[in-house]
Parts: structure tokens; sequence; C-alpha cells
């Protein structure tokens, strides 16, 4: 994966990158992908299939549980720092 910096550089290919990533969610997920996500999938995982992005296209329970726990506390941070931002704009 290229450099963070590299990618400011070209919006283009981080928007793949970020689509890549919510591809592999959906497969988490077990939905079946549009032709449009399928054919990006598959033409990416063709340019570079070692990357570790196609590593784990399915999680065991315990990779489950950890997701789990992550996205809830992703989910609290942001409600806490909306919950701030309304307290700040109604002072």
């Amino acid at each position: 994966m290229p450099s963070l910096g590299d990618l400011l550089d070209k919006p283009e290919d981080l928007a793949i990158i970020n689509n890549m990533f919510a591809i592999r969610i959906q497969l988490w997920d077990s939905v079946v992908l549009a032709p449009q996500d399928q054919q990006l999938w598959d033409s990416v995982k063709s340019q570079v299939p070692r990357w570790s992005l196609f590593q784990r296209i399915q999680l065991n329970d315990e990779q489950k549980q950890a997701r789990k726990e992550a996205e809830y506390q992703v989910e609290q941070e942001f409600e806490g720092l909306s919950a701030g931002s309304d307290t700040e704009s109604s002072e």
C-alpha cells in the first residue's frame, strides 16, 4: 500500500483503497457484491494478490467479536464528540 503522503497526492487511489476496505466489510457481512464492486475487487486482486487486505476474507468467532467491540468503541467516541459539540454550540 502506498504511503499516506502519496495517497494524498492521488485522491483517486485513496478512493479505490477506501472502496476496497468497504467491500471487504461487505464480504465479512456475507453481502453479495454489486457487479461493479466485484469487478473492482477482482481487478485490484489481480494487480496485488498478496495485499494483506485479501488475506482475511472470512472472520472466525473471535475476530467477529473483536470487530463488534471495536465498532462499538468507535460509535461511543463519535457519540461523545457529537455530544460535546452539541453542548458547545448551545452555550
